[in-house]
């Protein structure tokens, strides 16, 4: 049998941001909005730490780095992984999504439940 988007009333993905790059990412959004998925949760999404204790600890990673100190196989982060709420937000809007709104769950993480 196969599926269509009348078998669901709503689709979730689960920390699944992290392996795309921004196309891959982009086309997927697309693809769950042309499927015809009219509600679609985000969920587990983890976003950068800020602070002045990140600021400092980049710092001296930088320094490190610059004189030899420590080395850095990949020195960006791994593919889409701690994007922004913001641009969560951004993608979702781009593929189609209107109706968007957020929380926050108590171990730090982030939902998103976009409606079309």
């Amino acid at each position: 049998m196969k599926s269509t988007s009348e078998d669901f009333n709503l689709v979730f993905a689960s920390s699944i941001d992290y392996v795309f790059d921004d196309k891959a990412y982009a086309e997927f959004l697309k693809s769950v909005v042309e499927f015809g998925i009219n509600d679609f949760l985000l969920t587990e999404i983890f976003v950068p730490k800020t602070g002045i204790i990140v600021y400092m600890k980049d710092i001296i990673k930088s320094f490190l780095e610059r004189f030899g100190l420590r080395t850095v196989e990949q020195y960006l982060q791994f593919w889409g992984y701690l994007r922004t709420v913001d641009e969560h937000i951004s993608y979702l809007r781009n593929a189609g999504f209107s109706e968007i709104t957020v929380g926050e769950y108590n171990h730090g993480a982030y939902w998103i439940r976009s409606k079309v």
